[in-house]
């Protein structure tokens, strides 16, 4: 089971859901800081906007730093959904793993049973 959790690292699908995600939080820091630099007092640098997306992606929202402007808040429930959307596809991606290894010990089994040489369970087996 190990090595299908690490295959999946290397699973196109995972790596572009990963890619994607993060770059939509590269993105999004910069559209923030761009809103709300000025305006905001709580954004002082660059580091502030990428602190704000990556609280924001992870759905932890510290609330430190809050968008006023109309840009900084539709970055921000692009990251929300982002980031609920981002979480549901890896769990998505490791419930598959699960589910293969159940499917195959299930295919083995019923190979087993199917067999014309097979013999009765034992107890252990049951």
């Amino acid at each position: 089971m190990f090595q299908e959790a690490i295959g999946l690292i290397f699973n196109p699908l995972f790596l572009g859901v990963t890619l994607v995600g993060n770059l939509v939080v590269v993105i999004a820091a910069l559209l923030f800081f761009h809103f709300e630099q000025g305006i905001n007092p709580a954004v002082h640098s660059l580091f502030d906007a990428f602190y704000w997306a990556i609280t924001t992606v992870t759905t932890v929202g510290y609330g430190d730093i809050l968008p006023l402007s109309i840009g900084g808040r539709l970055a921000a429930m692009g990251l929300m959904i982002l980031g609920t959307g981002l979480f549901l596809a890896y769990i998505a991606m490791f419930s598959n793993i699960f589910i293969k290894l159940e499917l195959a010990e299930i295919e083995r089994e019923v190979r087993r049973i199917e067999s014309p040489d097979a013999t009765p369970p034992t107890a252990e087996q049951q």
